[in-house]
C-alpha cells in the first residue's frame, strides 16, 4: 500500500517545443487517481503519455501556450508551413455570410435540382425518402425493409422530386442590374474541363438576399422626402439652368485628376532615346518596357483569354496594367498602327482601362505615367517643313503628353568630339569616364523616389494667381502666334493641368508639402523650352533675343505684372526666381543696372526694395500685341 502510494506522487513530463524553447506540461498521477484510470495508465504508460499528446495538439482544446514570436527563415519547415495555414485560416471567408456589390451580366435559365429524392420498392411496396445535399448522388440499389431481407431482391425506381423554378416574368434580376448579394462563400470541388487532373476548388455564393441598387424607372420606390423635393423643383423657373448645370459639375467645379506625367521624346536616330528609357525602367520600381512594332492595342492595356485549365474566360493584363503605380516605356511610339494608339487614349487621361469583352465588363486600373519615344515621319527631321508634317502623331494624342521634346542630331564640332571621346572611353575601359560629379547608384535614386512620391504637396492661393495669369498670358500669345503662323502646338486646359503636375513633382523634389513660385517658374519654363524646341534654331534666334539681360528682364517684367504690390518688388524675391531660372545674381544686379540707367525701374539705397517708373510699360506691350 505504501508503494502504490509512493508511486502516485509521480509526476509524468509531457515534453513540447514552442518558439524553439523546450517546455514540460506537469501530469500529477495525484490528480487521476479516481475511476480506475491510475492503474490503466500505470499498466501501459506509453500508450497514455501518446494520447496525452494527441489531446494536446487538438485545437480545439487550446491547451497549448500561444506563440510568443513571428515564424521567420530559421524555424523548423513544419513550423512554417502550420503558420502560414494558420494565417490563411484567418482570412478565409468560406462559410461565411458575405455582402458583395456587382453588376449582373448574364442570367441563365433556372434549371431544377433534386432536393429529395423518393424510392419505392417493387417487392414490398417500402418507400424511402433521402435529401440531396451535394452536386452528386448515388441512388439506393438495395432496400433497407425487413420485407426486403425475406424476397432476397429489389427493384428501385425515382418516382418524386422537389424544385422550384422561377417564370421569366418574375426572374429576380435581369443583366445590367447592379446589385448587393447576401450568402454563404462556399467551395466546392472543381468539375470542370480537366478537373479530374487538378487539385482545383470552385468558390460560389448561396444567395440568401438579392438588393438592386440602380432600379428601371418604373420600379424606382417613391420615398416622401425626395418626392417633395421633386414637386418643388418643377415649381422653380429656373429648373431648366440648374438641371443642365447638375450633369458632370467636376467639369468646372473640380475633380479628382491624374498626377502621373506622360511625356514624349521625339527625335532622330541615333540620340540614346532607347537607352533612356531602358534605364529608366531599371531604376523605376515598378517598370515596363515595350515597342510600338512589338505591342498591339490589346497587349497594352488587356485581352480575354481563356484559361487552359478551367476553360474559363479570364482577364489578361497587357503592359499598362502591368505598370500601375509605375511606368510604362513605350520605344517607336510611331511605329504603332493608328487603332491600337487609340487604345490608350483613356489610359493617358483617365488611367483607366474599361474592358467589355466575352461577357466580362469591368474596368482595371493603370495608374502608370508613360514615356513614349518617336521618330520623325521620314527618319530625321526635315527642317524645311513645319513640325506638323514631321510628327506622325495626331493632335488628340498630342494634347495628352504633358511635354514633349524634339532632340535633333545637328552636327557641332564640340558636341561631337565630346561624344566620340565618351564612347571610344567606355568601348576600351568597359566603365563610364570620371566626369567629376557625384553619380547616383541606381537603389538610391529609387528609394529617394519612393520618398518624393509618398508626398502631395499642395498649392497656395498667391501661387495659384500667379498660375491662372500666366496661363492666360500663354493663351494670347498662342492667338499671336496662330496669326503669324508660327504656333504648332496647342495651349488647353491641358496645359493648366501640366503645369500643375509639373510644379508639384519640383516640390517633391525638394521633399516639400508646398509648392513654390520658383517651381510654377520652372514648370512654365520647361514648357516654353518644350515648346521652342519644335521651332528652327535660325527662326528662334532671329525672332527672340536671348541675351542673359533681355531675358531676366522679361523675368522681372512678368513679375510686375502679376503682382499686387503696386509697383514694387522685394530684392530677395527677384533674386530667388531669376536663380532658378539658371541665371546668376552678377546677371542679375548687371540686368537691374543697365535698365535702371535708361530710367524703367529704380532700386533703393538698401537694395532690398525694386520700383517700377514706367507704368506704361504694360500698356504699350498690351498694345504691340493688339497691332500683331
Amino acid at each position: 500500500m505504501a508503494g502504490v502510494q509512493a508511486f502516485r506522487t509521480v509526476k509524468i513530463n509531457v515534453n513540447y517545443e514552442q518558439d524553439k524553447k523546450q517546455g514540460a506540461l506537469i501530469i500529477e498521477l495525484d490528480d487521476i487517481a479516481a475511476g480506475g484510470l491510475l492503474h490503466r495508465i500505470q499498466e501501459n504508460t506509453r500508450r497514455y503519455i501518446k494520447m496525452f499528446y494527441d489531446v494536446i495538439d487538438k485545437k480545439e482544446n487550446r491547451l497549448m501556450p500561444a506563440p510568443e514570436r513571428e515564424i521567420d527563415f530559421d524555424d523548423d519547415v513544419i513550423d512554417v508551413i502550420m503558420q502560414h495555414r494558420r494565417d490563411r485560416d484567418s482570412r478565409s471567408c468560406v462559410g461565411h455570410l458575405v455582402t458583395i456589390q456587382g453588376i449582373i451580366t448574364r442570367v441563365c435559365d433556372v434549371k431544377p435540382f433534386l432536393m429529395v429524392a423518393g424510392f419505392s420498392c417493387e417487392m414490398c411496396g417500402e418507400e424511402v425518402f433521402e435529401e440531396v445535399t451535394k452536386k452528386t448522388y448515388l441512388p439506393r440499389v438495395e432496400c433497407p425493409s425487413e420485407s426486403y431481407a425475406r424476397i432476397g431482391r429489389s427493384n428501385y425506381y425515382y418516382y418524386r422530386f422537389l424544385n422550384t423554378m422561377f417564370r421569366p416574368s418574375h426572374e429576380p434580376v435581369s443583366p445590367g442590374d447592379v446589385v448587393n448579394v447576401s450568402g454563404i462563400f462556399q467551395a466546392t470541388p472543381h468539375y470542370g474541363y480537366k478537373g479530374g487532373n487538378t487539385l482545383l476548388t470552385d468558390v460560389y455564393l448561396e444567395g440568401q438576399y438579392v438588393h438592386q441598387l440602380k432600379k428601371q424607372y418604373d420600379k424606382m420606390e417613391k420615398i416622401p422626402e425626395i418626392q417633395e423635393k421633386v414637386y418643388k423643383l418643377a415649381k422653380d423657373p429656373e429648373v431648366y439652368t440648374k438641371l443642365s448645370r447638375s450633369i458632370a459639375p467636376e467639369i468646372y467645379d473640380g475633380m479628382k485628376i491624374r498626377g502621373d506625367l506622360n511625356i514624349c521624346l521625339m527625335g532622330d536616330p541615333g540620340v540614346a532615346k532607347s537607352q533612356l528609357l531602358k534605364y529608366i525602367c531599371k531604376v523605376a520600381p515598378r517598370g515596363v518596357y515595350t515597342t510600338g512594332r512589338g505591342s498591339s492595342g490589346v497587349g497594352l492595356t488587356a485581352s480575354v483569354e481563356r484559361d487552359p485549365v478551367t476553360n474559363e474566360m479570364v482577364l489578361e493584363g497587357g503592359a499598362l496594367v502591368l505598370a500601375d503605380n509605375g511606368i510604362c516605356c513605350i520605344d517607336e511610339f510611331d511605329k504603332m498602327e493608328d487603332t491600337d494608339r487609340t487604345s490608350i487614349h483613356e489610359v493617358m487621361e483617365q488611367q483607366t482601362i474599361s474592358i467589355s469583352k466575352a461577357g466580362i465588363t469591368t474596368t482595371l486600373n493603370a495608374r502608370t505615367s508613360i514615356l513614349a519615344a518617336a521618330n520623325p515621319l521620314y527618319g530625321r527631321y526635315n527642317p524645311k517643313v513645319s513640325p506638323s508634317h514631321n510628327i506622325n502623331l495626331p493632335a488628340a494624342l498630342l494634347s495628352r503628353f504633358d511635354i514633349l521634346f524634339l532632340i535633333l542630331d545637328r552636327p557641332d564640332m564640340d558636341e561631337d568630339a565630346r561624344l566620340a571621346h565618351h564612347v571610344a572611353y567606355v568601348h576600351m575601359h568597359g566603365k563610364q569616364p570620371q566626369t567629376g560629379t557625384e553619380v547616383l547608384d541606381a537603389d538610391t535614386i529609387r528609394h529617394y523616389i519612393a520618398e518624393a512620391r509618398s508626398k502631395r504637396p499642395v498649392i497656395p492661393e498667391a501661387i495659384a494667381e500667379h498660375m491662372v495669369d500666366t496661363y492666360c498670358d500663354n493663351r494670347q500669345e498662342q492667338k499671336i502666334a496662330e496669326a503669324r503662323k508660327k504656333e504648332f502646338t496647342y495651349t488647353s486646359a491641358r496645359t493648366l493641368l501640366a503645369v500643375i503636375r509639373l510644379s508639384q513633382a519640383l516640390a517633391r523634389i525638394r521633399l516639400e508639402d508646398e509648392v513654390k513660385d520658383a517651381d510654377i517658374d520652372e514648370a512654365l519654363r520647361l514648357l516654353m523650352v518644350s515648346k521652342e524646341s519644335l521651332n528652327d534654331p535660325a527662326d528662334r534666334d532671329s525672332r527672340t533675343d536671348r541675351s542673359p539681360t533681355s531675358a531676366i528682364y522679361d523675368i522681372i517684367i512678368s513679375i510686375f505684372r502679376r503682382s499686387r504690390t503696386n509697383g514694387t518688388l522685394q530684392y530677395l524675391d527677384i533674386k530667388e526666381r531669376v536663380i532658378a531660372q539658371a541665371f546668376t545674381e552678377d546677371q542679375l544686379k548687371e540686368c537691374i543696372k543697365e535698365y535702371e540707367e535708361i530710367g524703367i525701374w529704380a532700386l533703393n539705397s538698401e537694395q532690398t526694395i525694386l520700383s517700377l517708373l514706367q507704368d506704361d510699360q504694360f500698356e504699350d506691350d498690351q498694345n504691340e500685341n493688339n497691332d500683331l
